[in-house]
């Protein structure tokens, strides 16, 4: 039974496995620098076996340490892939660095802002294929406001892909869709357009390649 202000440190402490009961910890815990080789559980048939909890859970006593520091959170997450729960894993990483966003100011919080809009701060690099289709849709149907010849005679198919086109950086589909020029303001979207193509393209890679994580 412990105390409403209790708190444990476990800081530095290195154990072959941990295993607890859920009610077995105060409200606040020092983590940093605690290391464990695997997870275990009392009361093996009773429920309370460790590997089995929800990432929620696990996020929850991660949160008992007041002082975010990554570590805490990258050594439960290896934990847990040796254990082959590798989905848990990603959700306990994507929690530490959401909590690491919360408490960022200026420009750290801007970049890890941008990561977790593009990449899901690497781990669901899957949210870039949104943005795309999201934005070949707009692109699409802003395009089709040119006042161009070019533009006005494609058909819908026709401008899904010329803005498909615009938006890939380097690929080029077709090339007649180069040897035209958009006139008004289609044509300063257009700049965004492929700016944005870029941006999704460096996330896609830096998430793909780990330098996110």
């Amino acid at each position: 039974n412990w105390q409403p202000q209790s708190r444990r440190s476990l800081r530095n402490v290195t154990a072959s496995a941990l295993q607890d009961l859920p009610e077995a910890w105060p409200q606040e815990l020092d983590l940093e620098g605690f290391t464990y080789a695997r997870l275990g559980g009392y009361r093996g048939g009773e429920g309370s076996d460790i590997v089995k909890r929800g990432a929620a859970d696990f996020v929850d006593w991660l949160a008992k340490d007041p002082d975010y520091s990554p570590l805490p959170y990258t050594q439960l997450a290896s934990v847990l892939k040796q254990a082959g729960d590798v989905e848990k894993a990603k959700r306990i990483l994507y929690a530490g660095r959401a909590r690491q966003w919360r408490e960022a100011h200026g420009l750290t919080r801007f970049w890890l802002s941008l990561q977790w809009a593009f990449t899901g701060f690497g781990y669901y690099p899957e949210v870039s294929g949104l943005w795309a289709i999201l934005l070949v849709l707009l692109g699409a149907a802003l395009f089709g406001y040119d006042r161009t010849s070019e533009i006005r005679l494609y058909s819908r198919p026709e401008r899904l892909i010329y803005s498909l086109d615009m938006l890939l950086p380097i690929v080029q589909l077709r090339q007649h869709h180069y040897q035209f020029d958009l006139v008004g303001w289609p044509k300063f979207y257009l700049y965004f357009h492929k700016m944005m193509g870029y941006v999704l393209i460096s996330f896609l890679v830096a998430a793909l390649a780990g330098a996110t994580n």
